[in-house]
This record gives C-alpha cells, sequence and structure tokens, in this order.
C-alpha cells in the first residue's frame, strides 16, 4: 500500500483513517478513526462496541492495536511530511495494562523533534533507521495502558522486475 501525497505534505486525519483501514483492514473492524494528526503527533481512538469484552470493558488486544496504531499513524505521517519515502515495520511492541477501559479509548503519541534529528542522517543516506515510541491509551480521564514500540524504517522498495520497462 503506498500514500498518495507528495514530499512535505501530511494526511488529514480523514486521509490517513481511510489509510488505516485500507493498509490494516482489523483498523476498520475495529472502528479506529483518527482524530488528530500533526507533524508528529497523533491522536486516535475506537468505540467500546465492537471492542468490547466479557467484563463489558474494551478488549486488551483492540487495546495494544490502537496504541501500535497511533504509533505507526506518528511515524508515517512524520516521514512523508519531511519527504522521506521509507516504510515502516514494527521491530517490537510492549503494551502494560494499567486499568481497564469501560468507555472509548484514546490513543496519543509524539515524535519529537529530537528523535528525528538523530534519524535524519540515515534517512537522508536512503539508509534503514530505528524509532523509538511511546503510546499513551486513555479512558475516562484516566491512564488505561502505555504502549512502548521500535520500528524499523526501510529504505523504499526497490520496482520489480516487472515494473522496470
Amino acid at each position: 500500500m503506498k500514500f498518495h501525497i507528495g514530499q512535505g505534505e501530511g494526511m488529514t486525519p480523514g486521509e490517513m483513517t481511510e489509510w488505516l483501514h485500507r493498509a490494516a483492514p482489523l483498523s476498520a473492524a475495529m472502528g479506529a478513526r483518527v482524530i488528530r494528526l500533526q507533524e508528529g503527533s497523533a491522536r486516535l481512538t475506537i468505540p467500546l462496541r465492537p471492542n468490547i469484552n466479557h467484563e463489558g470493558t474494551v478488549f486488551g488486544g483492540s487495546l495494544n492495536a490502537l496504541g501500535l496504531l497511533t504509533a505507526a499513524a506518528a511515524a508515517l505521517n512524520r516521514l512523508r511530511r519531511e519527504g522521506c519515502q521509507h516504510r515502516i515495520v514494527v521491530r517490537r511492541s510492549e503494551y502494560s495494562y494499567h486499568r481497564p477501559a469501560a468507555a472509548d479509548p484514546t490513543a496519543q503519541t509524539e515524535i519529537t523533534d529530537g528523535q528525528w534529528s538523530k534519524l535524519r542522517p540515515a534517512l537522508e543516506k536512503g539508509g534503514k533507521a530505528r524509532l523509538d515510541v511511546k503510546v499513551k491509551v486513555t479512558a475516562q480521564g484516566k491512564t488505561v495502558g502505555t504502549l512502548k514500540a521500535q520500528f524499523t524504517l526501510l529504505p523504499p522498495k526497490a520496482p520489480d522486475l516487472d515494473e522496470v520497462k
């Protein structure tokens, strides 16, 4: 799945939501929605209803997925704004559950300029880089969990031989 935006352009929350639903169909089934997307930050939410468990709270796997989707949305949007066509893959992910979420949860993250300045040399050379992202998940005004993810940023794929004419 490729982004259809130019270098230096970010996506709107609606565009990122649509892209996530196409690229990761589970996000559509969960009802994931991007509610804020800026240069290096993202805020996503999911409704309780399709993500409910037997206890009447949000299923733990949905909270984990919400955190990972939020981290990926922030990283992908920042890459595009920086003019990079790198792809991201999850290298490592760890979710810590603090309390049940009995209402629609929201996840938020911010990737700082300092983090990007460390990545910039590798990205400018077209090499791979590693990005650590922390996400806070809240519901009813309280932190329900935190996610720590590490992404590997890979250079754009070389065209398939069939694509080269």
